[in-house]
């Protein structure tokens, strides 16, 4: 048993020297400047040892340390151009320190800056394949990321010049594509458009009902769809193109509009927007008329324009997004704290009591005269030293994890259900009626995610304890709840910690016993009585902290804004069509960079970033 026991000091001994010596080391690193090599010693002692607060300390100051060398090594990377070095640094910073914004502002920068030249290249790969459209697209793309992107500014001015114009399906068949200058003083408008045709080689058809009414036009250096929006607009024309060079103009008013213009029908099917209130929107901001909920498939149903159907794709794009979720790890602790102190003579049983021999259990007056002090029995209490004193710490823990929707509601109970049971007496007959009152911990979480990975927490704890039982006179079951409750509504950022306290619960209790008299004298009394002292102390600590596990992505598209037409015309195409850069956005994915090389212990369990979308 001996060397067992010296075994065993041996063994602690060798692990605090150890410990020691790993801490050391730890110190010298952190000293010399190597933060990454310090963090991962001062994680291995903080793990082993996790109620040391001076290795947590450490810990922490060397993460930020080493999180803000990687972050100044990525910018001096991005200044090169190293694009893929400089992300990779961005990305270290984050995992030490995901709290570091100015990291995860450069990283999303350099993430830019590396899907700018991914769209670059994929314009590249168009124009190669005889794809000007795609092209100009995917130059527009990357320029839209990087307005500094000479390669791309050169190609799409190139483009300019010499792409062929796509109105309405067709590529129009345009004879010439020199500037088109109209210099007219209250002329014809069909005169206007005579010139248009012999400048451009199109030919123009007009509607029966279109008045050739006098209009004042100066228009210098203008392509022909800039010259064909200006007339449609200012003379309130529609226009139907017909084939690659022959376009109808006809009045635009909603007869004429529902003449000419046909419709498609296109059904929408929702992935989180619940399509019956979606239904209601969409009627408000593209007033299509034709508009079907499918319940069971969640999905809606429009028949409309089609330009009115690429509004209703847009509006849709923007609100049918997937919900913000968080999760919540909170931590209650329930410190008790019981001193106890019974200190004096204990005298059981606490009663003097005496007996004299009787005859069938009765003596009479003449017997006492005759009694002798052989004859009376006294029976003392037996005297107890008492000399106790208890103080007691309990730590009850609970460390529920909770995963809640945006502005869902998540709810915890930890205890017991009582069971209340009241009786009912109605003519002679009496009813027991059982109800169940919730005892012990009661938690309520409300989060509301914000877009700068904010939370605001709408937070209720309730913790209750069973009292006394009380039996009324007709039988009913009652129960003494003490109950200590807190609500409050606060924002935490993610990752951030608050602690609660302060809920506390305080009884105090004192007895003495003492014989009667001699127990009353001072000093003496002390001898002669008996002193029982309890103080219970109850305090509840919640800890909440909140990660975001998944942030609510707001396309780029609802974020710019995008056209929606006249007031009662809804359209996604703007008004004057020829002056607007919009153009279709190009399908597919950008550059994806390698995955970054870190040591073992900061790897992260899944990809830091998401595959960017276009």
């Amino acid at each position: 048993m001996v060397k067992f026991i010296g075994l065993i000091a041996v063994v602690v001994l060798f692990t605090g020297c150890s410990s020691a010596l790993l801490a050391h080391d730890a110190d010298k690193l952190a000293s010399s400047g190597e933060w990454d090599e310090a963090a991962l010693m001062y994680r291995g002692l903080y793990q082993k040892d996790p109620s040391n607060l001076a290795y947590k300390i450490k810990y922490n100051r060397a993460k930020f340390e080493a999180a803000q060398i990687h972050h100044k090594r990525g910018e001096e990377h991005l200044e090169k151009g190293n694009h893929d070095a400089a992300l990779l640094e961005f990305q270290a910073a984050l995992l030490l320190e995901p709290l570091l914004d100015k990291a995860r502002a450069s990283m999303n920068k350099a993430k830019r800056l590396m899907d700018s030249l991914y769209y670059n290249g994929k314009g590249i790969e168009a124009l190669t394949n005889g794809k000007e459209r795609e092209a100009k697209a995917a130059f527009r793309k990357s320029l839209s990321l990087n307005p500094e992107n000479q390669a791309a500014l050169i190609e799409i001015e190139k483009l300019n010049s010499q792409q062929k114009l796509v109105m309405d399906g067709f590529d129009l068949d345009l004879k010439s594509t020199a500037p088109i200058t109209l210099e007219f003083r209250d002329a014809g408008v069909k005169k206007a458009f005579e010139v248009i045709s012999k400048l451009s080689g199109m030919n123009f058809m007009f509607d029966p009902d279109v008045r050739d009414d006098r209009i004042t036009v100066f228009l210098k250096d203008a392509t022909f769809q800039q010259a064909l929006d200006l007339l449609l607009v200012t003379g309130k024309f529609g226009k139907k193109v017909a084939n690659e060079n022959t376009i109808i103009i006809y009045p635009a008013t909603p007869q004429k509009i529902a003449q000419y213009e046909e419709l498609m029908i296109k059904v929408f099917y929702l992935s989180n927007s619940d399509a019956k209130k979606t239904v209601n929107l969409l009627r408000t901001m593209i007033r299509a008329r034709d508009m079907v909920v499918h319940e069971e498939l969640n999905a809606i149903m429009v028949r409309a324009r089609p330009d009115v159907i690429e509004l209703a794709q847009k509006v849709l794009n923007s609100i049918d997004l997937a919900d913000s979720e968080v999760m919540l790890e909170v931590s209650i602790i329930e410190i008790n704290r019981t001193k106890a102190s019974k200190l004096g003579i204990d005298l059981s049983p606490d009663t003097i009591t005496a007996s004299v021999p009787t005859t069938g259990g009765t003596i009479s007056l003449g017997d006492l005269r005759t009694l002798s002090s052989g004859e009376l029995l006294i029976s003392l209490p037996s005297a107890i030293l008492n000399i106790k004193k208890e103080d007691l710490d309990a730590n009850l823990l609970a460390n529920p994890r909770i995963r809640v929707k945006n502005n869902g509601k998540a709810k915890i109970h930890i205890g017991d259900r009582v069971p209340i049971i009241t009786t009912t007496v109605n003519q002679g007959v009496s009813t027991e009626n059982i109800q169940y009152q919730d005892v012990g911990l009661k938690l309520s979480v409300e989060p509301t995610v914000r877009q700068n990975d904010e939370i605001d927490i709408k937070l209720a704890l309730e913790v209750s304890a069973l009292g006394t039982k009380t039996i009324t006179s007709t039988g009913s079951v009652a129960y003494q709840i003490g109950t200590r409750n807190t609500e409050t509504v606060l924002r935490l950022k993610d990752g951030e910690t608050q602690v609660f306290g302060g809920l506390i619960s305080d009884e105090e209790r004192k007895t003495t016993a003492r014989i009667p008299i001699i127990g009353e004298v001072p000093l003496l009394g002390r001898f002669f009585s008996n002193v029982d002292d309890s103080a219970i102390k109850t305090e509840v600590l919640l800890s909440i902290t909140p990660h975001v596990i998944r942030q609510m992505e707001i396309p780029e598209e609802a974020v710019k804004g995008f056209m929606s037409g006249r007031d009662e015309f809804p359209s996604a195409r703007p008004v004057l069509e020829g002056y607007s850069g919009e153009q279709t956005a190009l399908p597919g994915q950008p550059y994806q960079p390698s995955p970054m090389q870190m040591p073992e212990q900061f790897a992260p369990p899944q990809p830091l970033m998401p595959p960017p979308q276009p």
